[in-house]
């Protein structure tokens, strides 16, 4: 009887942009595909950001693309977003976090390659994975992981934090298991943090977290949506009355850490940073199974909230 809370939903979204229902279906035909459409009904529901124009949209790409939705809806969705939203930089759609729901300090977190790269080496060539496990040999991972760094070490370093769309994801450094917070080189914590934070695409590296004052993230702070997201199926939109998302778990496979939006974020001589440790060296992913598992437990939590019985989802 509760499935049909959300079937009514899935009517809905026909009725009024019916080449889109024909999209939603062909999505249930993977359990993978089905979580990434389940992400797009939690968007419908929340309203994080304006759902209505996206999904105009999408039906007009979609009646474009006609013949490619039974065989690739995923990779449809994706375009899509990619873009009408990315290349268009129409990104950071979502609702403003309000100020007092901030905490006095934020983490990002990035692989130590991607940190040398963008902050250190000033864009130096790409190096093959063994290369990038080897990093924390060089002298300055040496004295981040002894915390040992002087402001003379730092002096030269300049950058930009955030990705190839111009968007740095963040948490809040309060929600960090403490047995977490401080360790240093330690694979465990690494495993862990990148684990609630959903970050499955992130192997065979270090992990780096960078910690930033409330004062630099707080004018531009937004909820994440699935237009951040791209598709990324361990993502999926939440409604929480701090105005923070959420991430997948890896491993427990439920709710992870808060998390949020912002643009990039010029380096600062106030930012402290921290290498975590090593990350495993190989890819996580979700058996059908296991994502049989999360969608179940997701629409659970979604129809609980339709239903008024709970302030979040």
């Amino acid at each position: 009887m509760e499935k049909n809370i959300l079937k009514k939903i899935d009517d809905e979204i026909s009725r009024q942009y019916p080449t889109t229902g024909r999209w939603i279906e062909a999505m249930k035909c993977t359990p993978m595909n089905n979580m990434v459409r389940h992400s797009f009904i939690r968007e419908y529901v929340f309203k994080n950001f304006d759902i209505s124009e996206f999904c105009i949209k999408f039906e007009e790409f979609l009646v474009a693309n006609n013949s490619l939705i039974n065989d690739q809806p995923l990779k449809l969705y994706q375009e899509f977003i990619i873009r009408k939203i990315v290349e268009d930089k129409k990104l950071l759609n979502g609702k403003p976090i309000e100020k007092d729901k901030l905490p006095e300090k934020v983490c990002i977190y990035l692989s130590a390659y991607k940190f040398y790269k963008s902050i250190i080496s000033e864009g130096e060539e790409a190096r093959d994975p063994g290369e990038r496990r080897n990093l924390k040999k060089k002298r300055i991972f040496r004295l981040m992981i002894e915390n040992k760094l002087t402001p003379d070490d730092m002096s030269n370093w300049k950058g930009v934090l955030g990705g190839a769309s111009g968007v740095i994801w963040f948490t809040k450094y309060d929600s960090i298991p403490p047995e977490f917070s401080g360790c240093s080189d330690d694979p465990v914590a690494a495993k862990k943090i990148r684990d609630l934070l959903g970050l499955a695409h992130m192997f065979n590296d270090g992990l780096i977290e960078v910690q930033i004052p409330k004062k630099v993230i707080e004018n531009g702070s937004r909820i994440p949506t699935i237009c951040e997201a791209v598709g990324y199926p361990y993502f999926k939109p939440a409604k929480r009355i701090d105005g923070f998302g959420q991430e997948i778990d890896l491993d427990k496979k439920c709710p992870g850490l808060p998390i949020a939006v912002h643009p990039k974020i010029i380096w600062g001589e106030n930012f402290k940073i921290r290498y975590v440790g090593d990350l495993p060296e190989e890819i996580t992913e979700f058996s059908d199974l296991e994502w049989r598992e999360v969608l179940s437990k997701s629409e659970i939590d979604l129809i609980a909230f339709i239903k008024g019985l709970k302030d979040e989802a």
